[in-house]
């Protein structure tokens, strides 16, 4: 378990993905063919990843995701590499 002091963080559910173990033949220089491993609406991940820009971490997280969607656009932050909207 994940843990940030003595608090779990850490998530032990069904992500639930577009259709996970079926990404086939993709370009992956065009993040916009690579549906398979995004979030559904249901996802217990949307808005639930820990805020790594707040201290102590201060980290940048950049932009957008992995998909170019804006990142932080529901006020929360999503665990993995697609941010839902």
């Amino acid at each position: 378990m994940e843990k940030i002091g003595s608090v779990n963080y850490g998530f032990n559910v069904d992500p639930k993905l577009q259709n996970p173990g079926n990404g086939g033949n993709v370009n992956t220089g065009n993040p916009s063919t690579m549906t398979n491993y995004k979030l559904l609406s249901s996802s217990p991940l949307i808005n639930a990843g820990y805020n790594l820009t707040s201290a102590p971490y201060a980290l940048s997280v950049g932009t957008s995701d992995f998909y170019r969607t804006s990142v932080f656009p529901n006020g929360a932050y999503d665990v993995g590499a697609h941010e839902y909207k």
